[in-house]
């Protein structure tokens, strides 16, 4: 470390000294430290080490440039108070920022900026920390996040920052989530979002799961995390699914098919595609089972232009109608509270048009048919003539003790006219053709049952 002193006398220009008098004592103005360069991405340390001293980093900016900088004093004398200032080429001051307060700072000049630190009193002495990040450009070396991924990392030290980028485009929709440990108690892992040029789009805390649309540029965006507080340190996770477009390799559904799948970690998602039209109706179902108590799959259905059109826990049957989009639909399985893993199943069932799998019914046969799964529905397609009613017998034996054989009737349009438990029951229709399906009554529970339609 050089240093360079500048001393002023206390006597007036072209003022002679009397002989008989005593030179008075010089006054100390300022020790100037010429340190090294800051470093975009980097945290350098400090120190003021005498009364008045003023440290001079520097770092290289262009015209139109946006950085961060943010200091903290690590140590010091009863008193010490970090102070700074930014100085562009000309010599002029363009920002000033004490200990802990996070600098945005638009760059006006292109060339070599000067950042000087010292005592906010010029009395006291102390250690420092300061921090610079490139926005605009990014700082150098961010991760790349994937949509579909989730990626760990880790505040070690104070005024640490970390930065991950995706693409975007207008017209775009993504959701981004972390959640965060402390190895420091107080540790919060504080996210913002940046647009290409910089702006700041939007911030937020562990477990706010943050829809991302609107977007009105295109480009690299820049995710930055930090601590809440820029002091404590921890580890975090962050995770970046895309609904519009959608992430790769989800699963297609099958209509008549159920899939099964697992939540391995916490933020995952897990996605699933089918497609459908204006007219159609379809029917859609989840069961889960924990591996870490409390685990729920909540299930979410988003059209092809990534607006959600339902959203629902495991167990309950959904019909899905009144479809607005031609295309291809996601749903995305995750946890309730994206913290806890378990396992799930997801079926989905065609009721217009009908599942593929679809068996024919001949009237006044009887058939027998397991359900060996949870959410798992038979269908049956019988055709009515003109005159005529349908008649249906239902019975069931249990293989697990809560089982009840269930069936629902349909018409061609998709519309349910009827249901029925054991028994038998006669349904006045018009002539077409009709579906039955059968299925457990809770969903859960698995049994064999019987079926005869006869026309009266």
């Amino acid at each position: 470390m050089s240093l360079s002193f500048t001393l002023r006398t206390l006597f007036s220009k072209n003022r002679r000294r009397p002989r008989h008098c005593t030179q008075p004592p010089a006054e100390l103005l300022e020790i100037r430290a010429l340190l090294s360069p800051l470093i975009k991405g980097g945290i350098s340390s400090g120190s003021i080490a005498s009364a008045g001293e003023v440290d001079t980093w520097t770092f290289e900016g262009a015209k139109g440039d946006r950085i961060q900088l943010i200091s903290e004093k690590t140590s010091s004398a009863s008193g010490f108070s970090v102070s700074a200032q930014v100085f562009n080429p000309s010599g002029s001051r363009l920002a000033s920022f004490s200990a802990g307060s996070n600098t945005v700072v638009d760059l006006n000049f292109s060339g070599s900026y000067t950042v000087q630190v010292r005592d906010s009193a010029r009395r006291q002495t102390g250690t420092y920390s300061i921090g610079l990040e490139g926005i605009n450009p990014i700082s150098p070396n961010p991760v790349a996040l994937m949509k579909g991924g989730i990626v760990s990392g880790s505040i070690l030290a104070s005024l640490e920052k970390d930065q991950f980028t995706f693409t975007a485009k207008p017209g775009d929709r993504y959701e981004i989530i972390t959640a965060s440990t402390a190895t420091i108690v107080g540790f919060r892992a504080h996210a913002t979002v940046f647009a290409p040029s910089g702006s700041r789009i939007v911030e937020f805390f562990p477990g706010q799961n943050i829809v991302l649309q609107d977007f009105e540029e295109t480009g690299t965006y820049m995710v930055q995390v930090r601590d809440d507080s820029y002091k404590q340190t921890g580890s975090y996770t962050i995770g970046l699914e895309g609904i519009k477009p959608l992430s790769p390799n989800p699963v297609a559904l099958v209509k008549g098919g159920i899939v099964s799948g697992s939540i391995l970690r916490s933020l995952e998602k897990d996605q699933f595609t089918f497609t459908a039209k204006p007219g159609e109706r379809h029917e859609i179902i989840t069961t889960s089972t924990a591996t870490v108590a409390g685990f729920k799959a909540y299930t979410v259905v988003f059209a092809p232009s990534g607006t959600r059109i339902a959203q629902f826990g495991p167990g309950h049957n959904i019909v899905l109608q009144d479809f607005k989009e031609t295309g291809t639909y996601m749903v995305q399985v995750r946890d309730d509270n994206y913290t806890r893993t378990g396992t799930y199943t997801i079926g989905l069932e065609g009721i217009n048009p009908i599942s593929p799998n679809a068996r024919t019914l001949t009237p006044s046969t009887t058939v027998s048919r397991s359900i060996n799964a949870a959410s798992q529905k038979d269908q049956w397609i019988i055709s009515v003539p003109v005159g005529k009613k349908l008649s249906i017998t239902l019975s069931g034996t249990a293989i697990d003790s809560r089982f009840e054989a269930y069936a629902e009737v349909y018409n061609s349009a998709g519309r349910k006219i009827g249901a029925m438990r054991s028994g038998t029951s006669t349904f006045a229709v018009p002539a077409g053709v009709y579906l039955i399906q059968v299925r457990d009554n809770s969903l859960f529970s698995r049994g064999e049952y019987k079926l005869r339609a006869w026309l009266v």
